[in-house]
Parts: C-alpha cells; structure tokens; sequence
C-alpha cells in the first residue's frame, strides 16, 4: 500500500490573480481555503516523490468580477471557492488551475 501525505501550501494574492507555487509532481489538489485568513491549498501528495517539483500555475477570480476563461493562459480548470475575512467583511474567491503542460 502506498501512503500518503496532506500538505497546506500558503499563497499571495497577486495584481494580475496569478500564483505560482512548487509542488510535487502529481500532488492532487483537495482543498483551498483561508486559514488564520492566509488564503492555502491543501493537496494530497506522494512522500516519495517530494524532491521532483513542477510549478502548478493557479488563479484567483474575486466574485463579482468580469473575468476571459483562458485569461491569455491554457485552459483553466475550475477547483474550488473559498473565503477571506476582510475589514470590508467576508470576501468570496475563486481558484482555478491552468492547464499542466509536460510531466504530470
């Protein structure tokens, strides 16, 4: 049987909604949201391939706000909403990855 591990990666909103971050290949994602309101995503992951990373490219999509389905990008795929307390009150996104090219 092959065990598995549960992994939190913290991420930044950026200016353009675009974040990037180093995960193991094959890491699936299961979950984002905002812990102690620090925006994460957990994905279930491989504890022997932990040293062979790939960047997986994310989006974050604010509700309310007009956005293309391939911002300019590779096809996105939708993976989950989540909330963020803010001093105007609970704010609601959206996370969506773009297409993975090459090894996955």
């Amino acid at each position: 049987m092959v065990k598995r591990i549960i992994y939190r990666y913290v991420f930044q909103f950026s200016q353009n909604g675009m974040t990037q971050i180093n995960m193991p290949v094959g890491a699936r994602v299961i979950k984002v949201d905002a812990k102690d309101a620090q925006p994460s995503i957990w994905a279930i992951v491989d504890p022997r391939v932990t040293d062979d990373l790939e960047i997986r490219t994310f989006f974050i999509v604010p509700t309310g706000v007009e956005f293309h389905t391939d911002m300019g990008k590779p096809e996105m795929a939708y993976i989950d909403s989540f909330q963020v307390p803010s001093t105007q009150g609970t704010l609601v996104f959206h996370l969506f990855e773009a297409e993975r090219r090459g090894k996955h």
